[in-house]
C-alpha cells in the first residue's frame, strides 16, 4: 500500500442515518474510514444515545467494510466494556467488540478521556476540567485529551501501513492518543 492511496478524501457529504443504505455509493473507494458519531443520554435520552452510538455507528462500519474500507478508526471512550452496568462505557464496549468481529485489515479504537472541546462543553466537564487542573498542570494527558489533538493523532495513525494479510487491532489509550498527536504536530 501506498502513502498516495489515501489521498482520495470526500468531504462534507451529508447522509442519512435512518436509511444510510441509500448513500453506500459515499463509501465506495475509501481505503481509509473515520466514525466519530457519539451524542449523550441528555441530548438524545437513553434510546437515541443507542440509535447513534451503536446503531448508526455499527452502519457506517458494515458499509466501510463493504466497501473494502481497509483501515477503519473508531473514536470511543476510556473504560469502554460491554459488561459495565453504565449505559455509556457500555455501548462503547459492545461496539467495539462488533467492530472489530468485522475483520478490518487495520482498526484503530481510540479511547481518550475527557474531551477539551473549545465550542460546547457541559457544565460537569467545566467542572471535571477544573478540579483535574492541578494534576494536568504536571501531567498533561491525565484522564482528558484536547479535540485537536485527538484529530492529530487519528491522522498521524493513518499512516501506519498495515503489511502482512493478518487483521490487527490496536486499542489508542488517552495518554498514547497525546504523545502521537505532540510528536506528530513536530
Amino acid at each position: 500500500m501506498k502513502i498516495g492511496e489515501f489521498v482520495s478524501i470526500k468531504i462534507n457529504v451529508v447522509v442519512d442515518f435512518d436509511n444510510l443504505e441509500q448513500s453506500r455509493d459515499v463509501f465506495s473507494g475509501c481505503a481509509v474510514g473515520y466514525c466519530m458519531l457519539g451524542t449523550t443520554r441528555k441530548d438524545a435520552g437513553a434510546d437515541g444515545f443507542v440509535k447513534v452510538d451503536h446503531d448508526y455507528i455499527m452502519s457506517v462500519a458494515k458499509l466501510s467494510k463493504d466497501s473494502n474500507c481497509r483501515q477503519f478508526h473508531l473514536i470511543s471512550t476510556s473504560g469502554a466494556n460491554k459488561n459495565s452496568p453504565l449505559l455509556y462505557t457500555q455501548v462503547k464496549g459492545q461496539v467495539e467488540e462488533e467492530v472489530t468481529s468485522l475483520g478490518f485489515d487495520q482498526l484503530f479504537i481510540y479511547r481518550p478521556g475527557l474531551l477539551l472541546r473549545r465550542e460546547r462543553s457541559r457544565f460537569v466537564e467545566r467542572v471535571a476540567i477544573g478540579l483535574m487542573k492541578p494534576v494536568t498542570y504536571f501531567k498533561p494527558s491525565w484522564n482528558q485529551i484536547k479535540t485537536e489533538h485527538v484529530a492529530l493523532c487519528l491522522i498521524a495513525k493513518s499512516f501506519q501501513l498495515g503489511k502482512g494479510s493478518e487483521a490487527t487491532t490496536q486499542i489508542v489509550n488517552n495518554d498514547e492518543m497525546y504523545k502521537t498527536a505532540t510528536s506528530f504536530a513536530e
